[in-house]
């Protein structure tokens, strides 16, 4: 496909250019604004965002008409409310009972129970790889999901095995006839090609496992104690080794971790007597595909079926045959995924980074490219074509949203609102979103609130450092998605806040919570404003 624009220039000159955009920009003080209740104004004139810039738009959904309004036209940071625009084309373009199969082939000739060749799992770009399904087929998260562990206290395991996809393949393997592999056994990773510099802290890998982490959790003991260490998955790719000690309650919590040599992870530091829930720290796994590779050897072992080569090393895909090569009759396995929109609901309502990134690799793909980039030109012409947004209103990098260099208007994203809420399976893209003071994101934001319940949206949060100050700087926290309002009003809104200042982590959640104040107030009596 052709981009006419895509250098490192790019790359670098657009956060310049953003922050130039804010800096220029009204301030967008509330009193600008139109329709905007007190409960929403005292919030945003609050001296907190004496230096911040906030943009405002709801559409009643029933009456087809603006409500309130506040700098609606201007750019805004979006921060991960931009995987409302990735995952809405990707929702289009594969629908959402869309299932992912990763198959199995054999490559050689069978004899007697042993496999004079190759086995080869090639890669979907499944998300989940069957680590997340649940019983009834639904995907597991917890609401505070181990892919932010390192940055969010709190976070939790999902009680589901990470490695359930790939027993399930093994499982099929034995049950084809195949005892014993004298070959390797090789995952074709193919699907796209790989750009960490695109994404770094939450790359797309055609292959994810556990969301390519090594989950460590340390529980202290007794004081002075080294601390109980458990991980998972248990494969031949890596071992854990533990110095955290137990400190006394009241003391930080302060773990760290590094590959010390290759398939070696350490973890340092400390946990306090009484943190609830034990400490959850994650390790990226260095190499995907070997990783992968390695759990699929495990697993075949404990099917049943030997594996003549050693489970540990690189993924020999330099011995992977063409990719036309592959016949049906030489299939042994397939995993067959949940349905996309499980998927869906698991990278909204936790705002997983990498399921958002690897999105936008799916829909590169499915328009016939390898390069991750050529999916944004899909979403582009979705987003253009499809749900009639204003596209000159939206600037994306990537399927996540980290980027300073990201910037739409609630203009442009209360139209994509409104394009959802205009089809036949409305309601289950709409319940794929966080619920105010229910669940994911907003689990925890205002949950004694009337509103609790009635708002479902996306969250975006977006931080950085302020060295000179010693404290953070917020760029971005946003809202945007769908409020049943106390009258029975039915709102798109877009709601979101750029630069922010914070002293302490407990100041980053009050601007979590106030955001969660206005939508309240939005749903209450005095911000629902149309007529029953």
């Amino acid at each position: 496909m052709a981009r006419p624009i895509r250098t490192a220039l790019v790359a670098a000159v657009a956060g310049a250019l953003i922050l130039a955009v804010a800096a220029c920009s009204p301030g967008g003080s509330p009193a600008a604004g139109q329709g905007l209740p007190n409960d929403v104004t005292q919030v945003m004139d609050s001296a907190r965002y004496s230096s911040s810039r906030w943009g405002l738009l709801t559409y009643n959904l029933k009456t087809g008409r603006n409500e309130m309004q506040l700098n609606e036209r201007q750019f805004f940071v979006p921060a991960s409310t931009a995987k409302l625009y990735s995952l809405g084309a990707a929702w289009h373009t594969f629908g959402p009972d869309h299932r992912f199969t990763t198959p199995v082939y054999r490559q050689g000739a069978m004899t007697n129970g042993t496999l004079a060749g190759d086995l080869v799992l090639v890669a979907s770009g499944d998300l989940t790889m069957g680590g997340r399904t649940k019983a009834d087929g639904s995907v597991s998260f917890a609401n505070l999901d181990h892919n932010d562990a390192n940055g969010i206290p709190g976070a939790t395991l999902i009680p589901e095995d990470p490695l359930g996809g790939l027993n399930q393949l093994a499982s099929q393997v034995k049950a084809s006839g195949v005892t014993r592999v004298s070959g390797d056994v090789i995952i074709d990773d193919r699907l796209f090609q790989l750009d960490r510099e695109q994404n770094a802290e939450a790359p797309a890998t055609p292959i994810v496992i556990n969301d390519n982490l090594i989950d460590m959790v340390s529980t202290p003991t007794a004081v002075g104690q080294p601390a109980k260490l458990d991980y998972r998955p248990h494969t031949s790719a890596y071992t854990v080794t533990s110095t955290v000690r137990t400190v006394e309650a009241g003391q930080p919590a302060q773990v760290t971790s590094r590959v010390v040599a290759p398939g070696r992870i350490e973890l340092t530091g400390q946990v306090p007597m009484g943190i609830t829930p034990p400490l959850l720290h994650v390790q990226q796994v260095e190499d995907p595909a070997a990783f992968a590779r390695s759990a699929f050897i495990d697993a075949l072992r404990l099917a049943g079926v030997t594996v003549d080569v050693s489970a540990s090393g690189a993924n020999p895909s330099g011995a992977l045959p063409p990719k036309s090569s592959y016949a049906a009759g030489n299939r042994v396995a397939a995993y067959v995924s949940p349905v996309f929109s499980e998927y869906v609901k698991l990278i909204l309502k936790v705002s997983h980074n990498l399921g958002a990134n690897l999105t936008v690799c799916l829909l590169a793909v499915r328009a016939g490219s390898t390069d991750c980039l050529d999916g944004l030109e899909v979403e582009r012409d979705f987003l253009r074509d499809v749900a009639r947004v204003p596209v000159e209103q939206v600037v994306l990098n990537d399927g996540q949203g980290g980027s300073l260099g990201d910037v739409v208007t609630p203009t442009a994203t209360v139209a994509l609102l409104r394009y959802f809420q205009t089809r036949p399976d409305f309601a289950r893209f709409r319940a794929s979103l966080p619920v105010l003071g229910r669940d994911g994101s907003l689990a925890m934001v205002v949950p004694d609130s009337p509103a609790a319940g009635h708002v479902q949206a996306k969250t975006g949060t977006l931080a950085a450092g302020d060295l000179l100050n010693n404290r953070l700087l917020m760029p971005s926290k946003a809202l945007a998605g769908y409020i049943d309002t106390s009258n029975g009003q039915l709102l798109a809104f877009s709601l979101v806040v750029n630069y922010v200042p914070a002293s302490s982590i407990d100041d980053v959640l009050q601007v979590n919570t106030d955001l969660g104040r206005v939508a309240a107030a939005i749903w209450g009596p005095r911000g629902a404003k149309g007529r029953s």
